[in-house]
């Protein structure tokens, strides 16, 4: 009885700070509770038609799309084929339950917020003091870079993986000292849910995952002067699991990035070079809303805030001081990663970049501010885990106090050419931002505009991607609609002779396969993969050679090798999971019933006695 209450109350006190620190997010979440939207954030356009795309996928019956139909002006591109979609796909279920777009965005952001938040709570929890870990979680979230994410990039994706950060650290942790299963599982969870929401991310944070699993292990072996392989096994194996729950993502993604145009995204305003960030604006207040431009000029701010830093100083000093070993291991990786962060954001780290492939991925030098937070809040939790509540109290009051100038959105209207959210908007947004218009290799230029743009503004229906403008060219062809979906289109054809083709407004790409029926639709007499097709200049529009004759072709979009195989990869491994903890809760059961039984046993003996 006295165990239970004692649980009982401890409960009571996590409640109680789990309250507290939600009560404490609100001026966080607040900005996004205000009436309008923020369209003229640098992702906020954007963050708004990704659902969007996403919703008209949904419609045609697609859960798990990978080409975007209305990008680069209605020629299509495998937008979620490339980027993680998981933020989307929670913006796409709220959008689902009767939000409407823009609040189906904000709604992502206040999620991110609330667990990124308890993602720190939780895993500074396990070896700080319960309330070092609360004020660690909430300068997580206060941390000027957070707030620019959220405020003024509109990154959601980024934003929605702050969460995984600190989950996949406490999986990794949990995962080499307990010898149940729940580590291997968290750390499943967390590395496949990063992967998921921001491959980007994952890979600027997959080398802090490595140190950090080398730095505990030379801990646990320093401490218990023994060696067990299931440190190493076991992060090892919650790794491969996150991995194979989202190899239906990444796997495709990193075998078909090639057929994308990089040198869109790495090039000219892209380059890196133009954005490193100068010293002296990692400690500027300034703050103001616009994007990153070449040289010290920017009216963004690129600072990680004068109350962290003063508060971290407390960590540093307890670093160097205490004499409990974890913290201290704790304190030094963290230490090291700050700086390390810090200093792939200055020029001065300009050779690493040109010459060590996967930094040059974050594409803008400042995203590496990302794991300075990361860092910085940790090192903050270290330096208040002896304090007395009191002290905790008046860092939290003085982190929302230097926070307060920055807790702000710009709520703006559309402007008069884009409309209300639809697909003439999007085609104007592409339009006057030169965004969201991708190609793959097999452009030669990036268009401006398209006809299909043009109808799209108009009003009109879009029924087919056929570019009837090419068969009004080609005497000897005619082309009748009979079906169409965004990722299909379905012709009746005749042609006279040989040499015709039928050109699709739609982007060349892995996926497209082109099937020929006999003129009653019940036959299929040819099948053309997508490098058994041919490409139509300067757009890299699909081109499809057809037999002489009366025929049906269907034009559809479908899964490659890589995305099947990501695909069974992903279903193996969640089966295999599902079936693993089942097992477990069951043995645990039947452990428990018998623990049960047996003290029933040895009551009932000694009662006869």
């Amino acid at each position: 009885m006295w165990s239970w209450r004692e649980q009982l109350s401890r409960n009571k006190t996590t409640y109680l700070r789990v309250g507290l620190l939600v009560l404490f997010l609100l001026p966080a979440m607040a900005p996004f509770f205000r009436p309008g939207y923020f369209w003229n954030a640098n992702d906020a356009r954007h963050d708004v038609y990704f659902i969007f795309e996403y919703h008209r996928a949904v419609e045609d019956g697609i859960l798990f799309p990978r080409w975007s139909p209305d990008f680069t002006f209605g020629y299509g591109y495998p937008f979620f084929n490339v980027y993680a979609p998981l933020a989307v796909q929670v913006g796409e279920v709220l959008h689902l339950m009767g939000w409407s777009f823009t609040a189906a965005v904000k709604g992502v952001f206040i999620l991110s917020i609330l667990l990124s938040a308890m993602a720190m709570f939780t895993f500074a929890r396990e070896w700080l003091s319960p309330w070092a870990a609360w004020l660690a979680a909430l300068v997580y979230t206060y941390a000027p870079y957070h707030l620019f994410d959220m405020y003024q990039r509109a990154a959601m994706a980024e934003s929605f993986s702050f969460m995984w950060l600190p989950w996949v650290l406490q999986g990794v942790r949990r995962s080499m000292r307990d010898r149940g299963p729940g580590g291997i599982w968290l750390l499943a969870l967390a590395y496949g849910g990063l992967m998921l929401t921001s491959n980007l991310v994952a890979v600027l944070f997959t080398p802090v995952v490595i140190l950090y699993t080398l730095f505990s292990l030379g801990h646990l072996w320093w401490t218990r002067k023994e060696w067990t392989w299931g440190w190493i096994t076991r992060p090892l194996v919650g790794g491969l699991l996150g991995l194979g729950l989202s190899a239906w993502f990444w796997l495709p993604a990193l075998a078909e990035f090639r057929y994308v145009n990089q040198e869109q995204w790495y090039g000219g305003y892209y380059d890196f070079h133009q954005h490193f960030v100068y010293f002296f604006q990692l400690f500027s207040p300034h703050w103001g809303f616009g994007i990153s431009v070449p040289g010290p000029d920017d009216v963004i701010s690129y600072q990680l805030g004068l109350v962290p830093y003063l508060l971290a100083l407390a960590g540093l000093w307890h670093t160097l001081h205490t004499r409990d070993g974890e913290i201290r291991r704790h304190g030094l990786l963290f230490l090291l990663t700050l700086v390390g962060a810090i200093f792939l954001t200055t020029g001065a780290s300009a050779w690493l970049w040109d010459h060590i492939p996967g930094i040059a991925f974050a594409q803008f030098p400042w995203r590496y501010l990302l794991l300075a937070v990361l860092s910085l809040s940790l090192l903050v939790g270290i330096g208040y885990t002896r304090v007395r509540s009191v002290w905790i109290w008046v860092a939290a009051v003085l982190l929302l106090w230097g926070s307060a100038p920055y807790l702000r959105v710009q709520v703006s209207e559309p402007l008069p050419e884009q409309g209300p959210v639809g697909l003439p908007a999007l085609m104007r947004f592409q339009a006057s931002a030169h965004e969201m218009t991708g190609v793959t290799v097999y452009a030669t230029r990036v268009p401006t505009w398209s006809g299909l743009a043009e109808q799209m503004v108009r009003g009109t229906d879009v029924r087919t991607r056929v570019d009837f403008g090419h068969v009004e060219r080609d005497p000897g062809l005619e082309v009748r609609v009979l079906g169409y979906t965004s990722r299909e289109d379905r012709v009746w054809y005749r042609a006279e002779g040989e040499g015709h083709a039928i050109v699709f407004n739609r982007q060349m790409y892995p996926g497209w396969k082109a099937y020929i029926y006999d003129a009653q639709g019940q036959r299929v007499e040819q099948v053309l993969s997508w490098e058994d097709m041919g490409t139509e200049p300067p757009y890299g529009l699909v081109r499809v050679p057809v037999p002489a004759g009366e025929h049906i072709l269907v034009l559809r979009f479908e899964d490659t090798w890589p995305r099947r195989v990501g695909k069974a990869l992903s279903w193996i491994t969640a089966i295999g999971l599902f079936s693993w903890f089942i097992h477990s809760k069951s043995r645990r059961r039947a452990t428990a019933g018998g623990s049960s039984e047996h003290h029933a046993t040895q009551n009932h003996a000694s009662r006869g006695r």
